[in-house]
């Protein structure tokens, strides 16, 4: 069984809600079920590796990030720019958050966050997924591996989906977490997403924001 870590955001319940019924629309309509693998998040960082030994550490600093955030912005305000195909992605759909000042909340949290990476002993990010970080998105669809024209429908379709469903365009920052991954198919690879076919995950730790 291969392991890895990841930090999460998740929006307030009721625009998780409304997003998981988009994701499950989506994924359903173009038989892609990497992204249901996932629970409902924002993406903050990518997979890690960390040893058990350093896990006590990254959970105090993350504490800390996390009371230093509801001390500046408590639930702070998140807006997105609506479904976009990430770039530099096969098949990835997404809710794009990755706009606004560098200086608001969100930036801020995923910034402190590479750092608590980069200086906390045994953290080994993803070749795929260097400290640098992901834009913050919410994964509608990944690992599609549709034809070019069947994709650009896709997201045609994904848009549809979440206007007909009223997504709003903003949300409130509700919980970080550290979770573990499991997966028996990714092997040493974390990369391409054969994850998908089995990942498991366990909840270590929930910091209120």
């Amino acid at each position: 069984m291969s392991l890895r870590y990841g930090v999460l955001l998740v929006p307030e319940p009721s625009f998780t809600a409304t997003a998981y019924r988009a994701r499950q629309i989506i994924c359903g309509q173009y038989g892609s079920w990497a992204a249901e693998m996932h629970m409902l998040h924002l993406t903050l960082t990518g997979f890690f590796q960390c040893t058990d030994s350093s896990l006590d550490e990254l959970d105090a600093g993350l504490a800390a990030l996390a009371e230093y955030s509801r001390r500046s912005a408590p639930q702070f305000s998140m807006s997105h720019r609506g479904v976009v195909p990430m770039p530099g992605s096969s098949g990835n759909i997404s809710l794009d958050f990755g706009q606004g000042d560098g200086n608001d909340p969100l930036p801020v949290l995923q910034r402190n966050t590479a750092e608590l990476l980069e200086q906390t002993a045994d953290v080994e990010p993803e070749p795929e997924s260097p400290t640098g970080q992901p834009r913050p998105h919410v994964p509608l669809m990944q690992y599609a591996n549709l034809p070019p024209a069947v994709f650009s429908d896709a997201v045609e379709f994904a848009r549809g989906v979440v206007e007909h469903l009223q997504l709003p365009e903003a949300t409130r920052a509700w919980r970080l977490l550290l979770v573990r991954f499991r997966s028996e198919g990714a092997g040493d690879d974390w990369g391409d997403g054969r994850w998908a076919a089995d990942l498991s995950w366990e909840l270590l730790h929930s910091y209120s924001l």
